[in-house]
């Protein structure tokens, strides 16, 4: 990496222990996924679960999307301000989602919610971050993530307005149109079967997944492709699910929890140790100028007394010669 280059998670290079970690947090999602599909039976509903998840999922995403903002207001790069809106996008889609979901807070859900509400916020949500992460992906080559010329606060400014207005636009058609739109729940528990939409997911997150597998060049990369790998999971796991209220069901969330946290926790874990380093870097240079300095005052006062100790003899010579 060149001396010149910021040291953010967004430049530096991923570790051989970075690496290791995120194959085995990756496997471990897989065993997860492959023992919740086995396993797959009906569990009792529990409607608590919906809020919680979404707020974790929240404040995951959001914390995620101001985080990389950050980076952005660093670095300047056109990839990583598309990526923060990405996030900023699926945070704020997670809102209406929960707000709307059959059982959540009411029996139909709020906001003059119908039947598919819910489940069409759903869709467009997981397909905000995987689009995200491939313009990402192909913004990040050194040809085209030019710096931006743009103020950081109005490229900040613009990005969010752009995710808020989408996420508005968004909830307010599935509401407005939930009867107009195709079917993808028979109730608020047993699934239509339209299978449709999660393989377009399951798409999306693979294309996504290959297009950061080709590249990964940072610490942000490697996390990002153990976030997109759950992502996969999460389509495939509502490709499974029939109905709501099951393992699968259930076993989905736990997954999306772990997709909607992982950049945070590493940004924050990443921070720290940087910050551990800048601060060990900090102390250690204060003790060199001071051991520089207490040499120096050493010298200074070894000179002096040497300097005093030929001017005295230089004066007793001088005296002796005039005075025989």
């Amino acid at each position: 990496m060149p001396e010149s280059q910021p040291l953010l998670i967004a430049t530096l290079p991923p570790t051989r222990a970075q690496e290791r970690v995120a194959l085995a947090i990756a496997l471990a999602l897989l065993a997860f996924f492959l023992a919740a599909v086995l396993a797959d039976a009906p569990l009792p509903r529990v409607d608590a679960v919906i809020p919680v998840v979404s707020t974790l999922m929240f404040a995951g995403d959001c914390v995620s999307a101001v985080l990389l903002f950050g980076q952005f207001a660093v670095l300047r790069s056109r990839a990583l301000l598309v990526l923060a809106a990405g996030y900023l996008f699926t945070g704020l889609l997670v809102v209406p989602y929960a707000l709307t979901f059959p059982g959540a807070f009411t029996e139909a859900g709020l906001m003059g919610a119908g039947l598919q509400t819910a489940g069409w916020i759903f869709a467009v949500w997981h397909v905000g971050l995987p689009v995200a992460a491939i313009a990402y992906a192909w913004l990040a080559d050194a040809r085209r993530d030019r710096q931006m010329k743009a103020s950081v606060a109005a490229a900040i400014g613009a990005a969010t307005a752009t995710a808020v207005a989408l996420a508005a636009l968004v909830s307010g058609c599935a509401i407005a149109f939930h009867d107009s739109l195709p079917k993808l729940t028979v109730d608020a528990v047993q699934m239509s079967g339209e299978k449709t939409v999660p393989v377009a997911m399951m798409l999306l997150s693979g294309v996504a997944l290959l297009f950061l597998a080709r590249r990964r060049r940072s610490v942000l990369d490697l996390w990002l492709l153990v976030v997109l790998f759950a992502w996969l999971l999460d389509s495939m796991l509502t490709y499974a699910t029939g109905a709501r209220y099951t393992t699968v069901w259930y076993a989905n969330r736990v997954v999306r929890i772990v997709a909607a946290n992982t950049v945070l926790f590493v940004m924050l874990a990443e921070t720290m140790r940087l910050y551990a380093k800048l601060a060990s870097a900090v102390v250690a240079q204060r003790r060199e100028r001071q051991s520089r300095m207490m040499t120096m005052e050493a010298m200074s006062a070894a000179i002096e007394q040497r300097c005093s100790h030929i001017q005295a003899g230089i004066f007793i010579f001088d005296t002796g010669h005039i005075n025989p």
